[in-house]
């Protein structure tokens, strides 16, 4: 089912960054 290329890379660089986002919320929580 790997049609478009750029779907996947988009999906993966969306997944990296909402994954980092909440990393860096836990660790401001954690900082507090």
């Amino acid at each position: 089912m790997v049609t478009d290329h750029n779907t996947t890379l988009s999906f993966s660089m969306f997944f990296t960054l909402s994954l980092s986002a909440t990393i860096l919320a836990s660790f401001s929580t954690i900082d507090l």
